[in-house]
């Protein structure tokens, strides 16, 4: 499912970094997907509101808690200390549909995902398992990308070592996640959920492997598919739903800033630095410059994930 939302052209002039400084960060200039900044003069774009028709919506990371260097806070206002984290952005906050028939819709994507997996299976297995699927009617179930397997996880996990935490890394009042099987010498950790994307290249001792998510412990990496001699089994979560989920569609402003058409968000192109922080621009309401805009913050993991 495609989200319609309203997006603003914001002129962009050319204004030049000073060294390494915090003052850079802040927040985002919305853009419209019909023009193309590189394309197009100052003068010629538009500044009025236009409906963008955005493929790729990042679902937030789910944080509301606000916090220090050692504890949980008060939300801090613009110009305090500790303002600009996390939880000072909230946009496409988590939200499902339970459609009761074993089905979640998750309503920021629009994707619709099978509620429980059922057993470990192998990649091959996986496969074949989604293609003859009919759950709940449908006939278009498939393994997901790590983009969209991605989108469902949630940063109020807890949890650390082999052992679950309290909180998992997905909405449990949706999704049925189980964790290791202890009784034949799992860890707790070992329910690893894999996605149909395949590293390119080799890892480790030229092993072939598969990025997915644990939604145990909050991890994204590649998992070997094959285990010795064996090929290795891991869980899968069918998905169904619009396949252009995930690809980006960026745009070069030629400014020291990259837009992405597809999720709506404008980057800075380069790295601050030795700071080596990538900035994003989500809002139009705080007053640092770079580039063109007024309006950068520390990306958020769930947006970091994107490009």
């Amino acid at each position: 499912m495609k989200k319609i939302v309203k997006l603003l052209f914001v002129p962009l002039m050319a204004l030049p970094l000073a060294a390494c400084s915090s003052s850079n960060a802040t927040s985002e200039t919305e853009i419209s997907s019909q023009t193309s900044l590189s394309d197009e003069s100052e003068d010629s774009m538009p500044t009025s509101q236009e409906e963008v028709d955005l493929t790729y919506p990042i679902v937030d990371t789910g944080v509301v808690d606000f916090y220090s260097n050692d504890s949980v806070i008060d939300e801090p206002n613009i110009g305090e200390d500790f303002y600009g984290q996390d939880a000072n952005y909230q946009s496409d906050t988590p939200s499902y549909t339970d459609n009761g028939n074993s089905t979640v819709t998750d309503n920021v994507t629009g994707l619709m995902w099978q509620q429980d997996m059922g057993v470990k299976m192998t990649y091959a297995n996986a496969v074949v398992a989604a293609k003859e699927s009919t759950l709940a009617g449908y006939d278009d179930w498939r393994l997901p990308t790590i983009k969209e397997l991605y989108s469902l996880i949630q940063f109020t996990g807890d949890g650390g070592g082999e052992v679950a935490g309290t909180n998992k890394f997905i909405d449990t009042d949706y999704f049925v996640q189980p964790i290791g099987d202890t009784s034949i010498g799992e860890r707790e950790i070992d329910a690893q959920t894999w996605s149909s994307t395949i590293y390119v290249g080799e890892t480790m001792k030229g092993d072939k492997t598969v990025f997915g998510v644990n939604f145990i412990d909050g991890r994204i990496k590649g998992y070997p598919y094959y285990k010795r001699t064996v090929e290795n089994t891991a869980y899968f979560r069918f998905v169904r739903g619009d396949e252009e989920y995930g690809k980006n569609n960026f745009v070069d402003n030629k400014d020291g800033t990259i837009t992405d058409l597809a999720t709506g968000l404008m980057w800075q192109q380069i790295h601050l630095c030795s700071l080596r922080r990538l900035w994003i621009c989500p809002r139009r309401d705080e007053r640092h410059t770079y580039g063109c805009s007024r309006c950068w913050s520390a990306a958020q993991r769930s947006k970091i994930r994107q490009p």
